[in-house]
């Protein structure tokens, strides 16, 4: 009974890296959603605090398709029986919030929250586009990645960095 139950136990622990490689259907919708309204909400913000003609044409582009990219989220989740946020998470309002905040150094602060969030949105994308439990949503977060990625790149760039989008890493055997 004692060696059963360490070899079950044993066995969980192995697999459970694995299981845990994506996020469920609805984990994935609440990541994109949210993370999909704060890119319209700060872009919205960066279109009208930002000096820079180049800073608010990659704000106007990151809105543009940030909505674009909810709205299709959005039609699939539902034809999926699964709910969308409609409000931000605890997080990310406060970003938005120290953004809004931000009197001097605005630009710089909009670039580096962009770079981490969306750095952050391609790795949530690359492994539910891989191993995402739900094949619509799957194409959705695949479909979706080279758009994340243009808009890294396009950050790092304006950030004088020309660092192209971070590579997924590979699991470790």
């Amino acid at each position: 009974m004692k060696t059963t139950f360490i070899i079950a136990l044993a066995g969980s622990l192995l697999l459970a890296p694995a299981a845990m490689a994506a996020d469920s259907g609805q984990e994935f919708v609440d990541k994109a959603a949210v993370g999909g309204m704060f890119e319209v909400e700060s872009g919205k913000l960066a279109r009208t605090r930002s000096e820079s003609p180049d800073l608010r044409a990659l704000a106007m582009m990151i809105e543009q398709d940030h909505r674009k990219a909810n709205v299709r989220l959005a039609e699939v989740a539902k034809g999926e029986t699964l709910t969308v946020p409609t409000t931000l998470d605890s997080p990310h309002a406060a970003k938005l919030k120290d953004l809004e905040a931000t009197r001097t150094g605005f630009d710089a602060k909009f670039l580096a929250v962009q770079k981490s969030a969306h750095a952050e949105s391609i790795a949530t994308f690359e492994a539910y586009a891989k191993d995402g439990d739900n094949k619509q949503l799957k194409a959705l977060a695949g479909d979706m990645l080279p758009t994340l990625k243009q808009h890294h790149d396009q950050i790092a760039k304006l950030m004088g960095n020309e660092e192209k989008t971070p590579k997924p890493v590979k699991p470790v055997d």
